[in-house]
């Protein structure tokens, strides 16, 4: 007998969620970089042997007006980041693909997908004349104030992402020192993780420690004279490998043991491409170890053997055979039973096969058989998940998606063909409720806290849930109104207050900074028996209270919560499934640099690894439903409305049981 324990700590993650890679014992072969991170990891996913973190859709665009490209997606924006780590050689791979493989899929979507192609147009070292003319650049090999970088915390303690002093080390490559200084870097207490974080990375790393490689760019093809350190059209994602990767400062663990680390990547051009935005991404990782630990106890007894002769008979016993003879006849019998029974879970399908044979022979007589068979079979399929039949009956029936969303800021013309194809829901407040009143009580213009429609859609094969808030088109009741969320007083600048605003002490504020939007979700379905019960919400996305749009996220809905002032009560995130807003230009409006403006008026959002928000019980592909009540509106703009949607959102599913049996007699 024998005891076996794995060494190492356990495998969990601070924030509770973390992807968990199994390494094979002997790694014969690790990934090798052709500058395709999708393709050159895809057998390692697959194998269990990496691991990938992915963004779910892309949210970096470029400025629609300045290129006449509508949905343009810059090379800043990351798609997937991918991980190996190769206990023998102690080195760890990194992958990560700026989604030239996923641009091509999007409809309506334009872009190169190399990473550090600022622009989208295809060289990461030309720059477009619309950025040049807007005093921006597209710089080679990362020159300049172009930048990526990724923040290891290694001793799992950053548990607030945006508090720099969390992290240890940083591999990337300094301010204006491009792809030609990348490299491991010490973190100071003092960085900071923003999108300029690269300006902290001045020390290198211990010496003879953790030396971080990037894929050699092929020069003799360059497709790109003014790129050649760097991705390019025919080697688009960033690659690089950590040689000594458990000795990162931090680390306490041996090759092969157990262990887990939190990453933060920045990628972008930070002030140098006016009207792009920088893409920032986190994951975990946990591996979990294989070096072991046996206790072994061996135990031999001895047997005995006991052999009988006689004159007539000889008679041989052992463990598990006889031989019997005589010299008067010889007969034999042979009964041969074979059962094969085979569970597989895809689907979950289970099928049981049984044979038997039954064989004799005498020397004396000869025996004649007939063989009659019979086999019956049946199959039994199920879509599991829950019963889509809701006690109401009001619940909005769609299909799963199986692709991304790409948001424009427009929510009706972003869902419009997934509503037609029924795989997208809307819940409409069909008349324009929430009006604004001037000071001498005269009803005129119809607030930006209008909803028109909320629209929804899941993406099944990446568990990610899309949202649109529409605030609605005024004009078209013949009603005077920006639709513009967030436009407070409906006069088209969600920042600038009105002058009857302010002559009645009241304020318009930019970028939600003291307003408010939240979506509450109800995963358990109980709260449309009672909407305004606090208790019966398990989760909210939005905005906490004076937190502005960039405190947009997924939080925890505490029990002592009130609907009626769901902001407040927005605290603590919930770690598994993070929202990203849509990227808003920054250029409309100088008061909005961070929300809808008059070109995206909209809000719209993502929210990832939706199937694991609390709550939830399904698995993506399984029928779900869950019920949501949407409120926006502000507390300093005296004498405007407040608005309130809410409905039940029902996804059918797709995965089926199916059960088959088979008998033969």
């Amino acid at each position: 007998s024998a005891t076996t324990t794995t060494s190492g700590p356990a495998v969990t993650s601070p924030d509770g969620v973390c992807a968990d890679l199994d390494p094979v014992a002997n790694m014969s072969s690790a990934t090798a970089f052709t500058g395709h991170a999708g393709i050159d990891f895809r057998d390692a996913v697959l194998g269990g042997r990496a691991l990938s973190a992915s963004d779910g859709f892309p949210d970096v665009g470029v400025d629609p007006v300045a290129t006449a490209a509508v949905g343009r997606i810059s090379g800043w924006d990351i798609a997937n980041v991918f991980f190996e780590y190769d206990h023998v050689t102690d080195r760890a791979l990194f992958g990560v693909d700026c989604g030239s493989s996923r641009i091509a899929t999007l409809p309506g979507s334009t872009g190169s997908g190399i990473c550090g192609d600022a622009d989208g147009g295809g060289d990461p070292g030309a720059t477009a004349q619309w950025l040049a003319d807007n005093g921006g650049s597209d710089q080679p090999d990362y020159l300049g104030r172009e930048a990526f970088f990724v923040l290891f915390d290694t001793d799992n303690d950053a548990s607030t992402p945006a508090v720099g002093n969390g992290y240890e080390v940083a591999v990337g490559m300094p301010p204006g020192g491009g792809l030609a200084d990348f490299g491991t870097y010490a973190w100071p207490a003092s960085g900071q993780p923003g999108s300029r974080a690269h300006r902290f990375l001045s020390a290198s790393a211990p010496e003879n420690c953790c030396t971080s490689l990037l894929h050699t760019y092929s020069a003799t093809s360059r497709l790109h004279a003014s790129s050649t350190l760097g991705p390019n059209a025919e080697a688009p994602d960033l690659e690089f490998s950590i040689q000594g990767f458990s000795q990162l400062p931090g680390f306490a663990f041996t090759a092969g043991e157990t262990f887990s680390f939190r990453v933060l990547i920045g990628h972008g051009g930070g002030t140098g491409d006016p009207g792009i935005s920088d893409d920032t991404m986190s994951a975990s990782f946990c591996v979990r170890g294989f070096r072991t630990t046996t206790t072994s106890t061996s135990t031999t007894s001895a047997t005995t053997v006991t052999s009988t002769t006689s004159s007539s008979a000889t008679t041989t016993s052992a463990t598990t055979s006889t031989s019997t003879s005589t010299s008067s006849s010889t007969s034999s019998t042979s009964t041969s039973v074979t059962t094969s029974s085979t569970t597989t879970t895809s689907s979950t399908t289970t099928s049981a096969t049984t044979t038997t044979t039954v064989s004799t022979s005498t020397s004396s007589s000869t025996a004649s058989s007939t063989t009659t068979s019979t086999t019956t079979s049946a199959t039994t399929t199920t879509t599991t998940g829950m019963s889509l039949t809701r006690a109401p009956g009001t619940c909005a029936v769609i299909q799963p998606a199986q692709a991304a969303l790409l948001f424009t800021g427009r929510a009706e013309d972003d869902f419009r063909q997934a509503v037609e194809l029924e795989t997208a829901a809307s819940l409409s407040d069909a008349y324009p409720d929430v009006a604004v009143f001037d000071q001498s009580g005269i009803r005129t213009d119809v607030s930006g806290w209008d909803i028109a429609a909320v629209y929804f859609t899941y993406d099944a094969s990446h568990d990610v849930g899309y949202f649109g808030i529409d605030c609605g088109n005024p004009a078209a009741f013949g009603r005077p109104g920006s639709g513009i969320c967030g436009d407070a007083d409906g006069d088209g600048d969600p920042g600038r207050s009105a002058d009857w605003l302010l002559a009645a002490s009241g304020v318009d504020v930019a970028n939600y900074e003291s307003e408010s939007f939240v979506m509450l979700l109800d995963t358990t379905n109980d709260a449309q028996l009672s909407p305004s019960d606090a208790s019966r919400y398990n989760v909210a996305v939005g905005m906490k209270l004076a937190g502005g749009i960039g405190s947009f996220g997924t939080y925890a809905w505490p029990a002592n919560a009130r609907v009626s002032s769901a902001s407040a009560f927005l605290k603590t995130k919930v770690p598994c499934c993070g929202s990203v807003v849509h990227a808003y230009r920054s250029d409309v409006h100088a008061s909005t640099t961070l929300g809808p403006n008059a070109v995206e008026p909209d809000l719209e959002f993502a929210v990832g690894n939706f199937s694991l928000l609390p709550g939830f019980s399904f698995t993506p592909g399984e029928s779900f439903a869950f019920y949501v009540q949407v409120l926006h509106g502000g507390t300093q703009d005296v004498a405007i409305g407040e608005e309130a949607l809410s409905g039940e959102i029902c996804v059918q599913g797709y995965l089926t049981t199916t059960t088959s049996a088979t008998t033969t007699t």
